[in-house]
């Protein structure tokens, strides 16, 4: 049973993200999802956990430049800042539940968040000598 101390700690974790106007509960029963975190919101994150808030950058370098999902691959986190995360933090995409390409390389995606909602992303490859470019487009469902 929770104490009405540490309810008091767990409500004044709830963090409002400026632009997406996201709220999380900073609690022990349920895990942040560090991929619903933009840069500014996770920066208060690993403030709150009294880390500088560069350690933030640190993670999501990993999680988005080296396509990490495992906090013990990081090599430039401490221990015990692994063991908090890994307490307290989780890194889940959310599940694909539809994905259908076109012939001319448009691939568009049915995402499941959390709660059920479902997003389509689409994923369209252009053409720019030499390379290609891709432009992704998603909404909210």
């Amino acid at each position: 049973m929770i104490k009405l101390g540490e309810l008091c700690t767990i409500r004044s974790r709830i963090f409002y993200l400026h632009r997406h106007r996201l709220r999380l509960l900073h609690d022990r029963a349920k895990k942040i999802n560090l991929l619903d975190l933009n840069r500014d919101a996770m920066r208060e994150l690993f403030v709150s956990f009294g880390e500088k808030p560069f350690r933030g950058d640190q993670v999501m370098k990993w999680i988005y430049h080296f396509g990490v999902d495992n906090f013990d691959e990081m090599s430039n986190v401490n221990k015990k800042l692994k063991e908090k995360l890994k307490n307290e933090c989780e890194i889940v995409a959310p599940e694909i539940s539809v994905r259908q390409q076109a012939s001319d390389g448009t691939i568009k995606y049915a995402l499941v968040l959390e709660g059920g909602q479902e997003v389509e992303a689409v994923w369209i490859p252009e053409k720019i000598a030499p390379r290609y470019v891709y432009r992704l487009k998603w909404a909210v469902h």
